[in-house]
Parts: C-alpha cells; sequence; structure tokens
C-alpha cells in the first residue's frame, strides 16, 4: 500500500498549480448527489479522484474542512453571477434599478437550478458556534446580503419601493429567492404550472423555475411599492 509520501508524489504527478485542492472539491460536489453534504468522507472523496487518503491531509485538514471549502468555493460562484446579471437592455434610472432587482433575484435561483449540489453545500453545513473561528460561511453570507440590500437600496432611490433599512428589506427580498431556489432543487415547483409529459424536460423546467422567480420579484416591488395613490410601475404611464 502507499504511504503518504508515495501518495504525496503521486499526486504531485497527476495534478499541477493546485489542482489537487479543486481536484476534492470538484470530487466532493460529484459525490453529494449520493451522500449528501455531509455524508462523505475524505476516504471517499480521495478515492474518487484517485490518490491516497493521506494525500487528502495536505489539503484539508478535517471532512468538515473540505466541506467549508466546498461551500465557500460555491459562495464565490454565487456572488459573481448575481453581483453582475445580465440587463436585457441598457436602460438607465428606475427602470434600470426594476431589472437589476429582478434580475438578482432570478440568477439566484438560475445558480440553484444550475448547480443544486454547490447550493446543497452552501446552505446544508451546521450552524457556526458563536465560539468557532476560521469559517468562511458567515462572512460569505454577509457578502450575499450585502448584493440585496444594494438592489433594494437602487429601488429605494428610484422611488420603486417603500423606504426603510435595505439590509432588512433586501433579507426578505434574499429569503424569497432562496425559498423558490430551495423548492425548485427540490423538484416541489415541477408542476408550476402543470405541464404535458413533453414539456417536463430539463429545459422546460429551468424556464418555468426562471419564469417563477422573475415573477416573485415583481411581485415584491409592487408589495413594496410607496403607498401613493399615483405611483406606477416603470414604463406604464
Amino acid at each position: 500500500m502507499a504511504g503518504p509520501a508515495q501518495g504525496e508524489l503521486l499526486a504531485e504527478q497527476t495534478y499541477h498549480h493546485g489542482n489537487l485542492r479543486d481536484a476534492f472539491i470538484e470530487a466532493a460536489l460529484a459525490l453529494e448527489p449520493e451522500h449528501g453534504p455531509l455524508g462523505l468522507s475524505l476516504r471517499e472523496v480521495a478515492r474518487k479522484v484517485g490518490v491516497t487518503h493521506a494525500a487528502a491531509y495536505h489539503h484539508f485538514a478535517s471532512k468538515e474542512a473540505l466541506v467549508l471549502a466546498v461551500a465557500d468555493d460555491g459562495y464565490a460562484r454565487l456572488l459573481s453571477a448575481i453581483r453582475a446579471p445580465e440587463l436585457p437592455a441598457p436602460f438607465t434610472g428606475a427602470m434600470a434599478a426594476l431589472f437589476r432587482l429582478i434580475a438578482v433575484g432570478a440568477e439566484y435561483v438560475r445558480f440553484a437550478f444550475d448547480q443544486p449540489s454547490r447550493f446543497r453545500f452552501m446552505y446544508g453545513t451546521p450552524p457556526v458556534p458563536p465560539a468557532s473561528e476560521g469559517s468562511p460561511i458567515p462572512a460569505r453570507q454577509a457578502e450575499v446580503l450585502s448584493v440585496f440590500a444594494n438592489v433594494v437600496a437602487e429601488a429605494q432611490r428610484e422611488g420603486l419601493i417603500a423606504g426603510g433599512k435595505p439590509d432588512r428589506v433586501g433579507a426578505q427580498l434574499w429569503a424569497e429567492a432562496h425559498g423558490l431556489a430551495t423548492l425548485t432543487i427540490a423538484g416541489a415547483l415541477d408542476g408550476v404550472p402543470r405541464g404535458s409529459a413533453r414539456k417536463q424536460g430539463e429545459g422546460a423546467r429551468r424556464r418555468r423555475a426562471l419564469d417563477l422567480a422573475r415573477a416573485a420579484m415583481v411581485g415584491f416591488v409592487i408589495g413594496a411599492r410607496p403607498q401613493e395613490p399615483e405611483w406606477r410601475m416603470p414604463g406604464m404611464g
């Protein structure tokens, strides 16, 4: 059986430039559908990568460290997606604020649909006790909240939604997007609306999830609009 030195040599020969750590993350993601975020072991992940168990400990002190690394990687990817969502046209002012708010919620749901295993790692880790140190998750979640708070603040400046603390209103918006994302990857919304069997493919499910997300974000804006009799959605005259 290969010892630690041999395992390390195998890793160096197979992976270069820090790719072994990334390979462990990808292997953990591949095993997630079968084991869940917390059900896998470093030994199983090492076997999936094709290196010895000992080689894993050069990158992760424990299974928990690997789980946190996968979750942190997921948050980095999510933040990249929701910080720069694609807008349908070069709008400015209230229209830009409206579309940006809708896009952030839709991109959140899109990320969960396209990468459900990453999403489950991100939100399937156990709560971090206050005394714990070294977990990147609380800081990452604060970054996600700040993205939602920023689009809320922009919508408030444009008079789209009523005033209030942007982080508090942003948390409500995040909760709505997260609920949709969670229901979507659980398959709970596959029949909303119910289509024919021909329309139940992956592409149809994805379009339906994004349509629901966009509708939910529009509904959020309407529900949080300023209490003025003459208020209108942008572009409605």
